[in-house]
């Protein structure tokens, strides 16, 4: 704890700039707290789960700075500066942090498992704050998975231990397989726009498609590899420009994300500056898990109102 009540308005006034200073100028950028090794040294969903044997994909990313390395760490340290200059010129006692966040107000870390016909996605995020008594970091956790089929959607809070929706103990088993139509290639799809055109009575239905085929994502032709899983690189123009990765290979496309998602296959990759920015730490590829990863809300759970009929 520091107190400066007892000081001169212009030493204290001076030791406020100072420590202020200190706060941005000395505070290790890349340290890590321990609520940050909770959320990212966590198992794996699927390192406990029991049950048959599904085969899925599996993909781990989390998320970074979408601003830039370091300018959500900054806009913190500045926001604590400024909680210490008002808390100790009304002579409040003020507890600054010696340890920061390793780069983002906001971290997010996601499991998600795609079999053929569903997926379930975990999602564990922390948002760092400044108390505003004593200066000192908070930090609000989020810990939530959604399992979504064809047959619908259930929603599950791991930290409230509550679901709603769609939850049964089938583990959504008995949705069928939804096939994805591939695209046709954009030869195709100019030729087939430009015939729509010039049909008078399709005029007006060849402007919308040919908005929406200029808002979705476009090959760059480029390939990535993580985790030895290569993956396509798509130009992303709306709401923000940026590009994405999607996974190519496997024994199936899980159609159920696919689908929701808009895009042929697997998100592995999201860089969209100032909005979303996800790296994948694993990777993998027909690989066989318990079937109970898909119902983590089978024990000690309360069921929420909502549609599970």
């Amino acid at each position: 704890m520091t107190r400066f009540s007892m000081m001169s308005p212009r030493f204290q006034a001076c030791t406020i700039t100072l420590l202020g200073a200190a706060l941005l100028a000395e505070a290790p950028a890349f340290a890590r707290r321990p609520i940050e090794d909770d959320v990212f040294k966590s198992s794996q969903p699927h390192e406990t789960a029991g049950g048959e044997r599904v085969r899925v994909h599996y993909v781990r990313r989390h998320s970074l700075d979408p601003q830039g390395p370091g300018v959500s760490l900054k806009t913190l340290q500045q926001s604590v500066q400024k909680c210490v200059a008002s808390a100790t010129k009304n002579g409040r006692k003020v507890n600054p942090p010696t340890t920061w966040p390793d780069e983002a107000m906001v971290e997010t870390r996601t499991d998600g498992y795609y079999a053929r016909n569903r997926g379930i996605t975990y999602t564990r995020s922390v948002y760092f704050g400044v108390n505003q008594v004593d200066c000192s970091l908070t930090d609000t956790e989020s810990w939530t998975a959604v399992l979504e089929s064809s047959y619908g959607m259930c929603q599950i809070n791991l930290l409230q231990k509550t679901y709603q929706g769609k939850c049964d103990p089938k583990k959504h088993e008995q949705a069928p397989v939804t096939v994805m139509v591939p695209p046709p290639p954009p030869s195709q799809q100019a030729a087939d726009l430009a015939k729509m055109k010039a049909n008078p009575q399709m005029a007006a239905m060849a402007a919308v498609l040919e908005s929406t085929l200029a808002k979705a994502p476009k090959p760059t032709g480029a390939i990535k590899t993580f985790d030895g899983v290569k993956c396509d690189v798509m130009t992303v123009n709306v709401p923000h420009k940026g590009t994405q990765c999607i996974m190519r290979g496997g024994s199936f496309v899980p159609s159920a994300q696919a689908i929701a998602s808009g895009t042929p296959n697997l998100l592995l990759e999201m860089n969209v500056p100032n909005a979303d920015v996800e790296i994948p730490d694993r990777v993998k590829q027909d690989i066989d898990v318990g079937a109970y990863v898909f119902t983590p809300f089978m024990k000690g759970f309360t069921k929420q109102e909502g549609d599970d009929e």
